[in-house]
């Protein structure tokens, strides 16, 4: 029975994860609540769960799934990540940063982590803190792009120019049609009176070399 039990379980896990890849939310939600009447435990389906309503926006549900798993799994990162997530989108960048901030406690070399904490520094406006966080981000995950654009651009709203100038130069060798790095290199070299290189960017960016 028990067998019987833990089958049918996994068909509806499986289901929801399905479903919920195809972009059919409500229909994946009605699969991770079986999933979680058979095993009310069920760490995966209940994260899900809690993913799949905040995409239908049901956003107090989505952040009782999330506090519930870390009742059950007090150190699953993902949920945690996945809280911080649900927060940073509604604007609520305390609570984001504070659930962020437990996640990287737990696992301080995770890249995506510092990255999500980096970004939501940034969209606060803390550039200053941002910069340490993205820093790590790439030093744990160097393939992840897009911590490098966050920090080039941390790097310029922070005023630290020289950076600034080293991270966007690289973005535009690996990413030549970047067209707004052209245009922020343009202001940093415009800033250390490198006016012909300043020119030069201005001029890449107007003529759409940038993308």
């Amino acid at each position: 029975m028990r067998g019987t039990r833990k089958a049918e379980e996994e068909v509806h896990y499986q289901e929801g994860k399905r479903l919920f890849q195809e972009g059919k939310y409500e229909q994946a939600i009605a699969e991770y609540k079986k999933v979680l009447e058979i095993s009310p435990h069920h760490i995966k389906a209940r994260n899900n769960l809690g993913l799949a309503l905040d995409r239908t926006g049901n956003f107090e549900k989505a952040v009782e799934e999330f506090k519930r798993v870390l009742q059950l799994a007090p150190g699953c990162v993902e949920a945690y990540c996945n809280l911080g997530a649900t927060y940073a989108e509604r604007g609520l960048f305390d609570k984001a940063i504070t659930e962020l901030k437990r996640a990287v406690k737990i696992d301080p070399e995770n890249g995506e982590l510092h990255f999500n904490l980096g970004a939501v520094y940034f969209k606060k406006g803390l550039y200053s803190q941002a910069v340490p966080e993205l820093e790590k981000a790439i030093s744990f995950s160097p393939d992840h792009s897009e911590s490098r654009f966050y920090l080039a651009k941390a790097y310029y709203m922070a005023d630290m120019q020289e950076k600034a100038i080293e991270a966007y130069e690289k973005l535009i060798r690996d990413y030549p049609h970047y067209r707004r790095g052209y245009w922020y290199l343009g202001i940093l070299y415009s800033k250390v009176n490198m006016g012909e290189k300043a020119r030069e960017m201005f001029k890449k960016a107007n003529q759409g070399e940038g993308g």
